[in-house]
């Protein structure tokens, strides 16, 4: 075949079009349409991002690393009490606090991916006592707060022992499965991942990645709140751990499709988003997205080649 036939059926192959990325883009669109573009509102809705925006840009590191994080809530209350700690005690601007909380927040970020890549034990349950360790501090961290900045009490310090004591079964679990052979014969559901060959891009690539991911999330969520449709106030704490475990396994699936990290995460993320306006736009139960959550994660996770090429190698042993 001609050398010109052969680059332009490359060139004509790589130009795909994803429907699912049109229909978000347009939905978009509608929903700026619709936006009553209240300053003081976006203001508003701009103040609550910033307590949420340090801990999605450390998790989309994580997830960018190629592993699945079960610490995400953790990570995220932790953040917003060192956040409320510089504005109350401190006295820091909210924006200048928000720059150091997304300073601790890519720190944890890179330690976490560091950690669990380098470490034998389960990555989910890793992360698992992470989420606690971090929920801990931050409870120890909003009674000091109360204590020193209001009148009322909380009782959020008896949750602490509990937080230590699953830490210490989280530790007991690891040396069971690092250090005894029954352990080292199990492996956790989701141990293997399409974007751990993600882990070799240089730093500044990963966190321009996660900035621009997080930047993407920051957008959607201001246009949906101020559209007064609900579409994502799935960026709660409650809540978040679906929208980026779901993206990401997305993302793994996409991932080969588009050979690229970033383009890969956000058509996830993007196919997410509109799960969510055909519940809130055509009054969809509630029940019918977390339906498709499932099916999908499932899906991507035994479509992933990584992983299926490791069950493969465990049949053949």
């Amino acid at each position: 075949m001609n050398r010109k036939v052969k680059s332009a059926l490359k060139n004509k192959k790589s130009i795909r079009i994803d429907w699912s990325l049109l229909l978000a883009i347009l939905l978009l669109i509608l929903v700026i349409l619709r936006s009553d573009r209240n300053s003081a509102l976006m203001w508003t809705y701009f103040r609550q991002f910033l307590i949420l925006a340090p801990g999605i840009l450390g998790e989309m590191i994580f997830l960018i690393a190629g592993r699945v994080d079960l610490s995400v809530g953790g990570t995220i209350v932790l953040l917003k009490q060192i956040l409320s700690y510089l504005v109350l005690f401190r006295n820091l601007p909210v924006l200048l606090s928000a720059a150091l909380s997304f300073g601790i927040a890519i720190a944890i970020g890179f330690a976490k991916a560091a950690c669990t890549c380098s470490v034998r034990s389960p990555f989910e349950v890793i992360t698992y006592g992470i989420g606690y360790l971090f929920t801990s501090l931050a409870s120890g961290m909003n009674l000091w707060i109360l204590q020193n900045n209001a009148s009322t009490q909380n009782d959020s310090v008896y949750g602490v022992p509990i937080y230590i004591f699953t830490i210490l079964a989280v530790i007991c679990i690891c040396w069971f499965l690092e250090k005894t052979t029954i352990g080292r014969s199990i492996r956790i559901f989701g141990s293997d991942s399409a974007l751990s060959d993600a882990m070799h891009m240089p730093i500044r690539k990963i966190l321009i990645t996660a900035s621009l991911l997080c930047s993407f999330l920051f957008l959607d969520y201001m246009l949906c709140q101020v559209s007064r449709t609900g579409l994502l106030t799935q960026l709660d704490s409650a809540n978040l751990t679906y929208n980026i475990l779901a993206g990401g396994m997305i993302g793994t699936h996409i991932f080969r499709k588009y050979k690229n990290v970033l383009l890969g995460l956000l058509v996830g993320t993007l196919e997410i988003i509109l799960f969510n306006a055909a519940t809130q736009f055509y009054g969809l139960p509630n029940m019918l997205i977390w339906t498709c959550y499932g099916v999908i994660i499932l899906i991507s996770v035994f479509t992933t080649p990584v992983l299926n090429e490791s069950i493969r190698s465990r049949i053949e042993q």
